[in-house]
């Protein structure tokens, strides 16, 4: 949908655009730390309600990159339900 403004589910081309900010008190973000947060960026259908979320801050996905290279790799995800 960031790319195509069409719906992958519905094909429509209703997109709904919700931008992510770093220094809001809440949504659109993934909280890293106390003092880290990665803002995502909402694509949603308007007719069908589908919705991705995409880190478009090119920054932020460096960072990602690099806190993902300390990472331990893991077998599982017993930690998801």
């Amino acid at each position: 949908m960031r790319f195509s403004h069409t719906c992958p589910k519905c094909s429509s081309t209703e997109i709904y655009v919700s931008k992510g900010r770093k220094h809001h008190n809440h949504g659109n973000k993934i909280m890293i730390s106390t003092f880290k947060v990665v803002p995502l960026d909402h694509y949603t259908c308007i007719d069908c309600g589908y919705t991705e979320e995409w880190v478009t801050d090119k920054k932020s996905l460096d960072f990602l990159r690099r806190k993902a290279r300390t990472q331990k790799p893991r077998d599982n995800f017993t930690d998801f339900v």
